[in-house]
């Protein structure tokens, strides 16, 4: 057993590439060696902006051996009639340079088979093989050439490899680098550092002021912040998201308690932490309110605290100062006006300005609480009017400060006299959740009017390729219906918004969304704990109901689970209709819309067919009242009458007046469990 180390030094890689990297390379080398069959005690991941690491501890120095069956030809032409190899069975051997064989009887006859030990390669071997490949296949979101090495691509240029298994260096080949036993600390310690074992290296890294480990820099960031702030008798403001930044982008963190003028206090809160985060990566402090105070971390652990302040406090100076002046000639322009501007911005070529999309908005919005109960229709409609305006405020312009979209317009809004619901309304529109009804309604119909106008510009999202975010803004959608108890019908707005833009390819565009859309449950439902199948059969009702196939996806487990037995032979009934009604398309075999009652000779297509009728009515009551388990248990009534019509009535007779009349009934059987889901496409545990 000896232990393993890989060490890539890079120039600094952005923070965001770092754990995904390293985490491809954790699982990677856990394949790697579960497939060569390496044992190992454990696997660790370290990664700072200038390396990605692997240890692995007490890696096996050889592969296990094991033995495998390999089949050869059939006997009869392997092995002639007096028991001898012919010269396919010699072949054989000599190819797997094997001297004994045996016949074996398989499915297909009998066949020539041999052991072939494998294995037991030496584990440096089989890393020096597969080193080079592994280093050039992590992931990045955009990678780099360099002069010393053209024919890699990497994040940022790779200016070393350390490499050891044991005590000794592992050396393979890579372009224009040479494999050493040797690291480098902090930047400020140009020093290289000779590893004599993988053992040492979280230590002597330390020892050069650099803390491998992402989660101990992470612990002490949080530490450090939470001491800072106690000695101002307050607290910092988490950001989980700066925290992790922070850390991925420092070696050794050094913290620095700096100062600002108090009058920039007079800013909104979220405009203070947002221009501190986004130019400094500076944690704020607060008390009862926020204290002129922020919080940041050097690299360098040599550094002048007192220069290295003053620098970051005549930066947030500047930038607090610019962001002071944008706030007050935002508000003595006030939202009007901007709404009066967005005539003169292209919102998407060829689908009309940002004006036009507010008026879209106010008319999609109020077509959409109608469809809510208690609804403030004015401020929703006051908020879909103002609630685009502040993309045009300086605030938002500011490239830095982009994110505080929707939120300084809810400020404004607040500021200029608007009604506090109004406000919050404008506040909310970007939440993945927002709190207010009236909120949730106008963040519904935004992403709507996004999605649909990105499927008119032909940018519909396939496999990974999603570059506006469609996914992400459909999920969204899905999620507010659920939370807010919203039971809107998808195709209502799409088809709506479709007539605005004037699109001439209606019915085509409107089926292409709502298949998104229904991708997009599918993955929603699973994502709740419901079953595949199950999250399927809801999602084939039409019309596109997000909040009504929750609820029915609900009822079905609950009956899959508690009536387990019942529940599978109704389903495999249901099979058996779709089955045969599919079979009947496939042969053209055209059949009435309706049963003809005189055509029932049958006893058992009588009885179904009367229990149905009985059924039906009550079975449409609790659809429309989404009683969806009295629904399943009115279906689950049937079975027998199901089962009896199979095994006594012939539905594909030669008399074709009886054949079509008992499709007919089949198809109006299925059209009534169709008002709850489709439940052949349930999949029973006997058929997994």
């Amino acid at each position: 057993m000896a232990n393993f180390l890989l060490e890539i030094g890079t120039e600094e890689i952005p923070a965001s590439y770092l754990a995904p990297a390293a985490e491809f390379l954790n699982n990677s080398f856990k394949k790697l060696l579960s497939e060569k069959r390496v044992g190992y005690k454990d696997i660790k991941v370290f990664f700072t902006p200038r390396r990605i690491a692997v240890l692995i501890e007490e890696i096996a120095e050889r592969q296990q051996v094991w033995e495998e069956e390999v089949i050869g030809p059939p006997k009869k032409v392997a092995v002639n009639e007096n028991g001898l190899l012919t010269t396919q069975g010699k072949g054989f051997l000599k190819t797997n340079k094997a001297k004994d064989f045996y016949v074996k009887e398989t499915p297909k006859g009998e066949y020539l088979f041999i052991k072939k030990t494998k294995g037991g390669k030496e584990t440096a071997s089989l890393l020096k093989s597969l080193l080079p490949s592994l280093i050039t296949s992590i992931p990045f979101p955009k990678y780099m050439r360099w002069q010393d090495a053209p024919a890699v691509l990497f994040a940022r240029p790779i200016r070393w490899l350390c490499c050891l298994l044991g005590n000794r260096r592992l050396q393979f080949d890579f372009p224009n680098l040479r494999v050493s036993n040797f690291t480098f600390g902090n930047r400020y310690y140009q020093k290289k550092i000779v590893l004599k074992n993988p053992a040492q290296y979280e230590e002597i890294l330390k020892e050069y002021k650099v803390i491998p480990s992402f989660w101990e820099r992470r612990d002490f960031i949080i530490k450090e912040l939470h001491n800072l702030a106690k000695d101002l008798d307050g607290s910092f403001v988490e950001d989980r998201e700066l925290i992790d930044e922070v850390a991925n982008t420092l070696e050794f963190p050094v913290p620095l308690l700096c100062h600002f003028d108090e009058r920039y206090l007079s800013l909104p809160f979220p405009v203070i932490t947002t221009v501190l985060k986004k130019h400094l990566r500076a944690f704020v402090v607060r008390n009862e309110g926020f204290l002129p105070y922020f919080l940041v971390f050097a690299n360098n652990p040599g550094l002048d605290c007192s220069e290295v302040k003053g620098w970051y406090e005549k930066s947030a100076r500047s930038r607090l100062e610019d962001a002071q002046f944008y706030f007050e000639e935002d508000l003595k322009k006030g939202l009007l006006p901007l709404v009066e501007a967005e005539k003169k911005v292209i919102w998407i070529e060829g689908l009309g300005s940002l004006y036009d999309k507010t008026q879209r908005l106010v008319r999609l919005g109020e077509r959409l609480a109608g469809y809510c109960e208690g609804i403030d229709l004015e401020l929703l409609r006051r908020a879909s009017f103002l609630a685009k305006a502040d993309l045009l405020t300086n605030m938002v312009r500011e490239k830095e400060l982009t994110s505080l979209q929707g939120i300084i317009g809810g400020i404004y809004a607040s500021l200029l006299g608007e009604k506090e619901g109004v406000a919050q309304i404008i506040a909310e529109q970007y939440l993945p959740l927002p709190q207010t009804k009236e909120g949730a309604i106008f963040a519904l119909a935004d992403r709507l009017d996004n999605i649909v106008a990105s499927f008119l510009k032909g940018e519909i999202p396939t496999g990974s390729y999603d570059p506006f975010g469609l996914k992400r803004m459909a999920d969204t959608i899905l999620e507010i219906l659920s939370h807010h108890n919203l039971f809107i019908r998808i195709d209502e707005p799409v088809g709506f918004l479709i007539q605005e833009f004037n699109s001439k390819e209606e019915n085509n565009l409107l089926n292409k969304i709502l298949d998104f859309f229904t991708d997009r449950l599918r993955l929603f439902l699973q994502e709740r704990g419901y079953r595949y199948d199950c999250a399927e059969a809801c999602c084939r009702i039409s019309p596109l109901v997000p909040k009504d196939s929750e609820l029915r996806a609900s009822a079905l487990e609950k009956y899959r689970k508690e009536r387990k037995e019942e529940f599978a032979r109704l389903v495999i009934g249901q099979k058996r209709v779709a089955n045969i009604l599919r079979e009947a398309e496939q042969k053209g075999i055209e059949y009435p819309s309706e049963v003809g009652s005189l055509l029932l000779i049958e006893e058992a297509e009588k009885v179904l067919y009367q229990k149905a009728l009985e059924l039906e009515p009550k079975l449409m009551r609790a659809v429309t009242e989404r009683k969806y388990e009295e629904s399943l248990s009115l279906l689950l009534s049937l079975r027998e009458a199901i089962d009896n019509f199979f095994d006594k009535v012939l539905v594909m007779t030669e008399e074709i007046a009886l054949k079509q009349n008992r499709l007919a009934l089949l198809s109006y059987i299925k059209s009534l469990f169709n008002q709850f889901c489709d439940l052949s496409l349930i999949v029973l545990d006997e058929e997994k």
